[in-house]
């Protein structure tokens, strides 16, 4: 590893962790995936240093590490539809929200809507991208997207009243990152 590329992993590893422990919701697993992106021997798969790339890899090996549990999550998605009433929130301003507190309420969602999610709104990948990436087609990865950000506006605003509230498991093993 050269000079620049243990730079930019420092620079960028904190980022990267982050990103593999929201997808995974795990912090074995992510560090799981952490580690496979940097165990790569060759040049032209170790972290390059561009982000936007770095990223991906996290994304591509999170995806192969989460591939059983995307696979029931989808499958759930894709049944009939759960309880279809609208569920009414009563408007709270927030103080400024910690990353813990984002990182409860991310991982408080099922895998396949929080996948949807993050990769089309946080990553910013297409929804075309993201229905390839997650084998779905476009009209189950826009409820899923919807899904995931009900569900992440309701686990922020502290209304637990969502029929699509899961709260987070194993909250002991979520590192905190403050």
């Amino acid at each position: 590893m050269t000079t620049q590329s243990i730079q930019n992993l420092e620079a960028n590893s904190l980022e990267l962790y982050s990103l593999a422990f929201l997808l995974t919701g795990n912090a074995h697993r992510s560090l799981q995936v952490f580690n496979r992106v940097l165990d790569h021997d060759d040049e032209e798969t170790a972290l390059l240093g561009n982000i936007a790339i770095d990223r991906k890899r996290i994304i591509v090996e999170a995806l192969a590490a989460m591939e059983m549990e995307l696979e029931a999550s989808r499958q759930r998605m894709a049944g009939p539809p759960a309880d279809e009433r609208v569920v009414s929130l009563p408007w709270k301003c927030r103080p400024r929200i910690t990353r813990a507190e984002f990182e409860e309420a991310v991982l408080a969602i099922d895998a396949f809507p929080r996948w949807a999610m993050l990769l089309t709104i946080f990553e910013g990948m297409s929804l075309r991208t993201a229905a390839i990436w997650l084998n779905a087609d476009r009209t189950l990865m826009q409820a899923a997207q919807r899904i995931g950000i009900v569900q992440l506006t309701d686990n922020l605003s502290r209304a637990i009243s969502s029929p699509f509230f899961r709260p987070a498991q194993n909250r002991a093993s979520v590192p905190s990152f403050n």
